[in-house]
């Protein structure tokens, strides 16, 4: 999962998106009729062979600064704080 903040102002993270693997690798749960351990197995193998994971956001909503953690299934976490320009 990544936890975003779109307009983080270098010390405090205010939460403004949470976006969960399924969504990120466009996988509908929907479908999923044989329980939620097969849909951990599909996205576990899907990320196996992720190359690039992209989220797309609105220049317009977001501050000079996002901040951006990303959650993995143990509860790690890494923290990335990405500034935004115009171009």
């Amino acid at each position: 999962m990544i936890l975003i903040d779109k307009n983080y102002d270098g010390e405090t993270f205010m939460l403004s998106e949470c976006v969960f693997a399924q969504d990120l690798l466009h996988i509908d749960v929907s479908d999923n009729e044989e329980g939620d351990d097969i849909l951990d197995e599909e996205i576990i193998e899907k990320l196996k062979i992720q190359k690039r994971i992209e989220y797309a956001m609105k220049a317009k909503d977001c501050g000079d600064q996002i901040m951006v953690i990303y959650i993995d299934i143990f509860g790690n976490e890494f923290r990335e704080a990405l500034k935004i320009t115009n171009g």
